[in-house]
């Protein structure tokens, strides 16, 4: 997984909202030597009316943000505008890495397109090994008292993994 982190990703919604709930929207830069989003993905966060809006647009801003492009129908008939475009920009790109937290969109991309995932955990993880944060409790807290969902059973096994 660490060797996924030395090349260009493709990043959907719910990894950016969940970091910025933490304060930690700065990550991403410091994670990847590129993200790349679509403007689908672009218009979903923008259109969150959240008190965190400062630091959507300052991580957007990190990223090289792409055209949505036509969906493949397959795509577009199981999953949201914003998953379909990120599966089929990496499609496109030639971009085996895929950001995404959302269980049907993960495994389009890994079963029917062979990208490998990362979710918001293995970010918080491989900041902590690199030290860019002392801990992965505190942010999956702040992110779950925002009203985003991580189960039990993941959050369990991210600190596990963590070693907290």
């Amino acid at each position: 997984m660490s060797e996924f982190f030395q090349r260009a990703v493709v990043c959907n919604t719910s990894p950016v909202i969940s970091l910025c709930k933490a304060g930690l929207g700065h990550l991403f830069a410091r994670l990847f030597p590129k993200v790349l989003t679509t403007t689908a993905v672009a218009a979903e966060l923008r259109a969150k009316d959240a008190g965190d809006s400062a630091e959507i647009e300052n991580v957007l801003s990190s990223f090289e943000i792409l055209p949505a492009p036509p969906l493949d129908p397959m795509l577009a008939a199981i999953l949201d505008p914003g998953e379909a475009s990120v599966l089929q920009i990496a499609k496109e790109q030639g971009i085996s890495g895929v950001l995404g937290d959302e269980r049907r969109g993960r495994r389009v991309a890994m079963d029917v397109f062979g990208f490998e995932v990362a979710g918001t955990c293995a970010l918080l993880l491989r900041a902590k090994k690199l030290s860019l944060i002392t801990d992965v409790r505190v942010p999956l807290d702040r992110i779950m008292a925002n009203g985003l969902f991580i189960s039990t059973r993941l959050r369990t096994e991210c600190l596990r993994l963590a070693g907290e």
